[in-house]
């Protein structure tokens, strides 16, 4: 897929983009020259209003036959990525495997992981307080199980790689479902939460936990 962007703010700095990028960033002029500040893609120096950008992107079909075929077999081939597996909390390690303990790849985990969150956990914007010295993930799975897309993607976050998947917390935005002119106006309205695991088919992939209708779609970061 491709997509163009036009900024509305002077002297941005932070670029949008999807989740998955699968090419380059073209641009106007030399302006948008990017510095490596991973996660986030930062220019070299800010941005005038009305910079316009475009980039390539690859949006996975995880349902498709071409994943549920190749993932069964795969398991968890990610020893570069132990210390993102480690944990804390035998609680935390133990219920995460109660969840995806009949799961044979990472897909599955993850939607194991996601089903749950949705089953049991309730969105909202004013979620209760842990109580002193609470570990946050641990009072939203077992006290509260009321939060917003912070909460719902940290606890997925810590899930998987309590499950032996990778994953990691990551912060971006979700831009309107439709748009008859083809334009999305994104702003901090539209500021969101997600997850990203890793399979060994294809790298880290983005899922999201948060309950469908608390958020527009699609994802960008």
């Amino acid at each position: 897929h491709q997509i163009s962007v036009t900024t509305k703010t002077e002297g941005q700095k932070y670029l949008f983009f999807p989740a998955v990028i699968a090419g380059g960033i073209g641009s106007r002029g030399d302006e948008t020259a990017l510095k490596h500040t991973y996660p986030d893609l930062e220019t070299a120096r800010p941005l005038p209003l009305g910079t316009e950008y475009s980039l390539t992107y690859w949006q996975p079909d995880l349902s498709s036959r071409v994943f549920l075929n190749g993932a069964g077999n795969q398991g968890n081939r990610s020893d570069g990525f132990a210390a993102e597996r480690q944990i804390d909390g035998e609680i935390q390690t133990a219920f995460a495997k109660s969840i995806t303990k009949n799961c044979s790849d990472e897909f599955q985990k993850a939607e194991a992981v996601k089903r749950w969150l949705a089953d049991n956990c309730t969105y909202t914007l004013s979620p209760p307080q842990p109580w002193g010295g609470q570990d946050f993930v641990d009072y939203f799975l077992f006290n509260s199980k009321k939060g917003y897309c912070e909460h719902f993607a940290t606890a997925m976050t810590m899930l998987m790689r309590a499950s032996g998947v990778p994953a990691r917390y990551i912060e971006g935005y979700a831009s309107p479902t439709v748009s008859g002119s083809g334009l999305y106006e994104v702003t901090n309205a539209q500021a969101h939460s997600w997850v990203e695991f890793y399979s060994p088919l294809c790298g880290f992939l983005p899922s999201d936990p948060t309950p469908a209708s608390a958020l527009p779609r699609p994802l960008t970061q």
